[in-house]
């Protein structure tokens, strides 16, 4: 009796000093999974980490290993001996974390390579998808320390810190081969994806972001209007944790030379970090390790990690059915120009949606937006909005004159704070005549 007594008053010494402990900093595996050769396949937590977790976690000696140990591989082209050789310790790196990890071949006319697809399913919903990506292959001659060696070994970091923690949304992290050949892994993946019905809410590639200048604390992100919801989230994390990321965020047009081309000219949201100076070294046999500032790619590793996160994490009461974009307007008079674009939230007495609203007009046989003459300036017609919806919200073009031709009318909505999951578009081509003329042809 005295034992049980004993063992019941040390339980209870026991569950009072967890109770006062700050419990967001304690990492408790509830369940490990394993398959039937006995490897890990996933470590479940109970807790969500905080941003600040994620972030103490990046840690710059294994990303200075993880570059170190591709730059002795030497160049590494798509379609090389030498490619295989990194492709097998890349697989094997992401395979010792608890994660799937599989090959996606790919066959582009003569051409031929592999992905490496690292997967984190969602809890909440496996179709939502959120990508962070990296290319592992080189050209000829560069041993590719910062083309992308810098990239891949932050994907690495990322893979090893979120794979620990379960999330609401899917994360894909993956390395693409064929990238300088064309973007060529990418676009063939990404018509797979298509096929299986995914919501793909965005993708972040890491493409030459550890070079910098003597102050590294600039990192330039790339993005097209409607994927500039990724910009702001950026901006909102660095400023949020300026203590302990010190990065300024650089806002630039979309830049297709990386592997989010391939998304967005799909339609779906992406952008790109770049370093903040252009690496000299360059596509040269000198991109080595030594030219690069580790300090620096550690900050924009933790962006990307928090960046990516804080869009898995969250658990949205909507759906894509629940939103509904609507053009109202469609004949209008010899003098007005008048268009209202509707978005809908159903299930506004349930949840309001937090949504980043994009609205393009742009000339569909020339390559440059429709712009609006306002007084001496020509203005292009791009409108960003940030709106939290309840029943609706009306956007209304009205009187103003147009360059004429015909034009495509291109709506995004993406969902922002806790409605990341809704990713939607529409477009329909119009008509302008001389003037105040705009007619809607078809949806």
């Amino acid at each position: 009796m005295i034992l049980k007594k004993k063992s019941i008053s040390l339980l209870l010494f026991v569950l009072i000093i967890f109770s006062t402990l700050n419990v967001n900093s304690i990492q408790i595996p509830v369940k490990i999974e394993k398959n039937s050769n006995n490897m890990i396949e996933k470590i479940k937590f109970n807790i969500r980490p905080s941003l600040s977790d994620l972030i103490s976690k990046v840690n710059s000696t294994l990303i200075e290993k993880y570059i170190m140990d591709l730059q002795s591989f030497g160049p590494h082209p798509t379609g090389s001996s030498t490619i295989e050789k990194v492709k097998t310790y890349l697989y094997n790196e992401l395979s010792s974390m608890p994660i799937q990890v599989k090959y996606h071949q790919w066959k582009y006319e003569d051409k031929t390579g592999e992905n490496i697809i690292a997967t984190i399913t969602g809890k909440a919903s496996s179709k939502n998808i959120i990508i962070g990506c990296a290319h592992y292959d080189t050209i000829e001659i560069s041993p590719g320390a910062d083309d992308d060696g810098s990239g891949v070994a932050a994907i690495l970091m990322m893979t090893s810190i979120l794979s620990q923690y379960d999330h609401n949304s899917t994360i894909k992290l993956i390395l693409f081969s064929g990238e300088e050949q064309g973007l060529l892994g990418s676009k063939e993946y990404v018509k797979e994806l298509e096929e299986q019905d995914a919501n793909i809410i965005g993708i972040l590639a890491l493409d030459k972001i550890g070079y910098t200048g003597e102050q590294g604390t600039t990192i330039r992100h790339h993005a097209d209007p409607a994927s500039s919801w990724m910009i702001d989230l950026t901006e909102e994390i660095t400023k949020k944790y300026k203590d302990e990321i010190d990065l300024n965020i650089q806002r630039l047009p979309f830049d297709g030379s990386s592997d989010h081309k391939a998304f967005v000219d799909k339609g779906y949201s992406g952008s790109n970090l770049v370093e903040e100076t252009l690496n000299p070294y360059y596509h040269t046999s000198e991109d080595l390790l030594k030219h690069m500032n580790i300090s620096y790619l550690k900050k924009v590793c933790q962006l990307a990690t928090c960046t990516i996160a804080t869009i898995a994490y969250g658990n949205s009461n909507l759906t894509n059915n629940d939103i509904e974009i609507l053009i109202k307007g469609k004949n209008n008079n010899q003098y007005q120009a008048k268009l209202t674009i509707k978005i809908k939230n159903k299930k506004y007495n349930f949840d309001t949606a937090n949504l980043s609203i994009t609205i393009e007009m742009n000339h569909l046989l020339r390559d440059e937006p429709v712009n609006i003459k306002k007084e001496y300036y020509l203005v292009p017609c791009i409108w960003n909005f940030t709106e939290e919806i309840k029943q609706d919200w009306q956007f209304h073009i009205g009187q103003q004159t147009y360059s004429i031709g015909l034009f495509i009318l291109k709506i995004s909505v993406h969902g922002l704070n806790d409605d990341f999951s809704i990713s939607k578009k529409y477009s329909t081509i119009g008509l302008i005549f001389p003037e105040y003329n705009l007619l809607i042809i078809s949806k």
